[in-house]
Protein backbone atom coordinates (compact mmCIF):
# COMPACT_ATOMS: atom_id res chain seq x y z
CA UNK A 1 0.00 0.00 0.00
CA UNK A 2 1.09 3.21 -0.98
CA UNK A 3 1.73 5.94 1.65
CA UNK A 4 1.10 9.87 1.32
CA UNK A 5 4.12 11.82 0.79
CA UNK A 6 4.55 15.68 1.76
CA UNK A 7 4.92 16.23 -2.09
CA UNK A 8 2.27 15.52 -4.32
CA UNK A 9 3.23 12.47 -6.44
CA UNK A 10 1.91 12.23 -10.25
CA UNK A 11 2.04 10.32 -13.23
CA UNK A 12 -0.13 11.60 -16.32
CA UNK A 13 -1.78 9.40 -18.32
CA UNK A 14 -2.87 10.33 -22.39
CA UNK A 15 -2.25 9.07 -25.39
CA UNK A 16 -1.56 12.63 -27.41
CA UNK A 17 1.72 13.20 -26.89
CA UNK A 18 1.43 16.79 -27.43
CA UNK A 19 -1.42 17.13 -24.30
CA UNK A 20 0.98 14.37 -22.43
CA UNK A 21 4.35 17.19 -22.30
CA UNK A 22 1.22 20.07 -21.86
CA UNK A 23 0.14 18.55 -18.84
CA UNK A 24 4.03 17.89 -17.54
CA UNK A 25 4.86 21.12 -17.87
CA UNK A 26 1.65 22.25 -16.40
CA UNK A 27 2.20 20.37 -13.37
CA UNK A 28 5.93 20.30 -13.10
CA UNK A 29 5.88 24.36 -12.59
CA UNK A 30 3.61 24.17 -9.50
CA UNK A 31 5.08 23.77 -6.34
CA UNK A 32 4.44 20.68 -3.87
CA UNK A 33 4.26 18.61 -7.09
CA UNK A 34 6.14 16.08 -8.34
CA UNK A 35 5.29 14.21 -11.79
CA UNK A 36 6.76 10.56 -11.29
CA UNK A 37 5.94 9.22 -15.03
CA UNK A 38 3.70 9.34 -17.44
CA UNK A 39 1.52 6.93 -19.80
CA UNK A 40 0.25 6.25 -22.95
CA UNK A 41 -2.41 3.30 -22.96
CA UNK A 42 -4.45 2.21 -19.85
CA UNK A 43 -2.35 -0.75 -19.64
CA UNK A 44 0.78 1.16 -19.13
CA UNK A 45 -1.04 3.34 -16.78
CA UNK A 46 -1.97 0.32 -14.47
CA UNK A 47 1.85 -1.38 -14.84
CA UNK A 48 3.22 2.34 -14.22
CA UNK A 49 1.19 3.09 -11.58
CA UNK A 50 2.24 -0.58 -9.89
CA UNK A 51 5.80 0.58 -10.20
CA UNK A 52 5.82 3.75 -8.98
CA UNK A 53 2.98 4.16 -6.40
CA UNK A 54 1.66 7.72 -7.30
CA UNK A 55 -0.48 9.82 -5.28
CA UNK A 56 -2.41 10.99 -7.84
CA UNK A 57 -3.00 9.80 -11.46
CA UNK A 58 -4.38 12.20 -14.07
CA UNK A 59 -6.18 9.90 -16.58
CA UNK A 60 -7.75 10.42 -19.54
CA UNK A 61 -10.66 8.64 -20.37
CA UNK A 62 -10.49 7.24 -23.78
CA UNK A 63 -7.15 5.14 -24.06
CA UNK A 64 -5.48 2.28 -26.60
CA UNK A 65 -5.58 -0.83 -25.07
CA UNK A 66 -8.07 -0.16 -21.91
CA UNK A 67 -10.49 2.74 -21.02
CA UNK A 68 -9.87 5.29 -18.41
CA UNK A 69 -12.81 3.89 -16.65
CA UNK A 70 -11.40 0.06 -16.66
CA UNK A 71 -7.56 1.21 -15.76
CA UNK A 72 -8.89 3.76 -12.65
CA UNK A 73 -10.93 0.37 -11.21
CA UNK A 74 -7.26 -1.27 -11.33
CA UNK A 75 -5.41 1.06 -10.50
CA UNK A 76 -8.03 1.71 -6.90
CA UNK A 77 -7.80 -1.56 -6.40
CA UNK A 78 -4.40 -2.49 -5.96
CA UNK A 79 -3.16 1.42 -4.76
CA UNK A 80 -6.34 2.27 -2.74
CA UNK A 81 -4.50 5.26 -1.62
CA UNK A 82 -3.89 6.46 -4.95
CA UNK A 83 -6.14 8.94 -6.26
CA UNK A 84 -7.75 9.28 -9.78
CA UNK A 85 -8.55 12.31 -11.89
CA UNK A 86 -10.21 11.37 -14.90
CA UNK A 87 -9.20 14.48 -17.67
CA UNK A 88 -11.47 14.14 -20.53
CA UNK A 89 -12.72 15.80 -22.92
CA UNK A 90 -15.90 14.42 -22.96
CA UNK A 91 -18.98 16.53 -20.95
CA UNK A 92 -21.29 13.27 -20.71
CA UNK A 93 -23.17 12.68 -17.07
CA UNK A 94 -23.15 9.18 -17.14
CA UNK A 95 -19.82 8.98 -18.05
CA UNK A 96 -19.11 11.34 -15.10
CA UNK A 97 -21.04 8.58 -12.97
CA UNK A 98 -19.08 5.88 -14.43
CA UNK A 99 -15.28 7.40 -13.82
CA UNK A 100 -16.80 7.94 -10.26
CA UNK A 101 -17.93 4.35 -9.58
CA UNK A 102 -14.30 3.25 -11.09
CA UNK A 103 -12.72 4.94 -7.74
CA UNK A 104 -11.94 8.13 -9.48
CA UNK A 105 -12.02 10.97 -7.17
CA UNK A 106 -12.22 14.09 -9.78
CA UNK A 107 -13.33 14.66 -13.06
CA UNK A 108 -12.26 17.56 -15.13
CA UNK A 109 -13.05 18.46 -18.76
CA UNK A 110 -10.06 19.25 -21.30
CA UNK A 111 -11.60 22.53 -21.91
CA UNK A 112 -11.21 23.85 -18.46
CA UNK A 113 -8.34 26.13 -17.61
CA UNK A 114 -5.34 24.82 -16.29
CA UNK A 115 -6.07 26.65 -12.49
CA UNK A 116 -9.30 24.20 -12.47
CA UNK A 117 -6.98 21.11 -13.04
CA UNK A 118 -4.54 22.53 -9.98
CA UNK A 119 -7.75 22.94 -7.60
CA UNK A 120 -8.88 19.13 -8.73
CA UNK A 121 -5.01 17.91 -7.65
CA UNK A 122 -5.34 19.87 -4.72
CA UNK A 123 -9.22 18.77 -3.74
CA UNK A 124 -8.56 15.26 -3.90
CA UNK A 125 -4.74 15.08 -2.86
CA UNK A 126 -7.05 16.18 0.76
CA UNK A 127 -9.36 13.75 0.42
CA UNK A 128 -12.24 15.24 -1.61
CA UNK A 129 -13.93 14.75 -4.86
CA UNK A 130 -13.58 17.42 -7.33
CA UNK A 131 -15.90 17.59 -10.66
CA UNK A 132 -15.48 19.90 -13.21
CA UNK A 133 -18.68 22.19 -12.70
CA UNK A 134 -19.94 21.93 -16.41
CA UNK A 135 -20.43 18.32 -15.27
CA UNK A 136 -21.19 18.37 -12.05
CA UNK A 137 -24.59 16.22 -11.44
CA UNK A 138 -26.83 17.70 -8.81
CA UNK A 139 -27.01 14.19 -6.89
CA UNK A 140 -23.32 14.11 -6.40
CA UNK A 141 -22.16 17.50 -5.65
CA UNK A 142 -19.67 17.69 -2.62
CA UNK A 143 -20.03 13.82 -2.35
CA UNK A 144 -16.96 12.16 -1.28
CA UNK A 145 -14.80 9.65 -3.37
CA UNK A 146 -16.57 6.12 -3.51
CA UNK A 147 -19.80 7.16 -2.30
CA UNK A 148 -21.82 6.07 -5.43
CA UNK A 149 -23.68 2.61 -5.70
CA UNK A 150 -22.88 0.22 -8.60
CA UNK A 151 -25.10 0.42 -11.34
CA UNK A 152 -25.99 -2.74 -12.67
CA UNK A 153 -23.95 -2.59 -15.51
CA UNK A 154 -20.74 -2.28 -13.40
CA UNK A 155 -21.77 -5.47 -12.33
CA UNK A 156 -20.47 -6.98 -14.91
CA UNK A 157 -16.56 -8.26 -15.18
CA UNK A 158 -14.05 -6.29 -16.72
CA UNK A 159 -13.74 -8.99 -18.99
CA UNK A 160 -17.78 -8.99 -19.39
CA UNK A 161 -17.65 -5.49 -20.29
CA UNK A 162 -14.64 -5.79 -22.78
CA UNK A 163 -17.24 -8.44 -24.81
CA UNK A 164 -20.19 -6.11 -24.50
CA UNK A 165 -18.07 -3.10 -25.71
CA UNK A 166 -16.65 -4.85 -28.71
CA UNK A 167 -19.78 -6.12 -30.41
CA UNK A 168 -21.32 -5.10 -33.30
CA UNK A 169 -24.80 -4.67 -34.92
CA UNK A 170 -26.33 -7.77 -35.67
CA UNK A 171 -23.52 -10.13 -33.36
CA UNK A 172 -25.21 -12.66 -30.55
CA UNK A 173 -23.64 -13.11 -27.76
CA UNK A 174 -24.27 -15.53 -24.62
CA UNK A 175 -24.14 -14.15 -21.46
CA UNK A 176 -23.18 -17.04 -18.33
CA UNK A 177 -24.57 -15.94 -15.41
CA UNK A 178 -22.78 -17.20 -12.15
CA UNK A 179 -23.00 -16.83 -8.76
CA UNK A 180 -21.09 -18.55 -6.14
CA UNK A 181 -23.38 -21.89 -5.77
CA UNK A 182 -23.12 -21.78 -9.60
CA UNK A 183 -24.81 -21.40 -12.80
CA UNK A 184 -27.80 -18.80 -12.28
CA UNK A 185 -29.07 -18.07 -16.18
CA UNK A 186 -28.05 -18.59 -19.38
CA UNK A 187 -28.91 -15.81 -21.68
CA UNK A 188 -28.87 -15.35 -25.30
CA UNK A 189 -29.16 -11.96 -26.60
CA UNK A 190 -28.91 -10.17 -29.48
CA UNK A 191 -27.31 -6.57 -30.04
CA UNK A 192 -30.57 -4.98 -31.99
CA UNK A 193 -32.54 -2.72 -29.81
CA UNK A 194 -31.44 -1.73 -26.64
CA UNK A 195 -28.49 -4.27 -25.62
CA UNK A 196 -27.05 -2.17 -22.82
CA UNK A 197 -30.34 -1.99 -21.58
CA UNK A 198 -31.67 -5.08 -21.39
CA UNK A 199 -28.28 -6.59 -20.51
CA UNK A 200 -28.60 -3.89 -17.16
CA UNK A 201 -31.93 -5.79 -16.31
CA UNK A 202 -30.42 -9.31 -16.65
CA UNK A 203 -27.66 -8.38 -14.35
CA UNK A 204 -29.64 -6.51 -12.03
CA UNK A 205 -31.64 -10.02 -11.00
CA UNK A 206 -27.73 -11.65 -10.10
CA UNK A 207 -26.10 -11.42 -7.68
CA UNK A 208 -23.63 -9.00 -6.85
CA UNK A 209 -20.07 -10.13 -5.25
CA UNK A 210 -16.68 -7.35 -5.42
Amino acid sequence: MNKISPVARVLVVDDHGIVREGLIALLAAQDGIRVLGSAASGLEAVQAAERLKPDIVIMDLVLPDMNGIDATHRIVRILPLTRVIILSASHNIENVYRALRSGACGYVVKDARGDELMDAVRAVRSGKQFLSPKVTPPAVDGAGCYSLPKSPLERLSLRERDVLHRLRPNDRVVFLCHSKGGLDALVALSTSGDLRSRVAAIVSRRPFFA
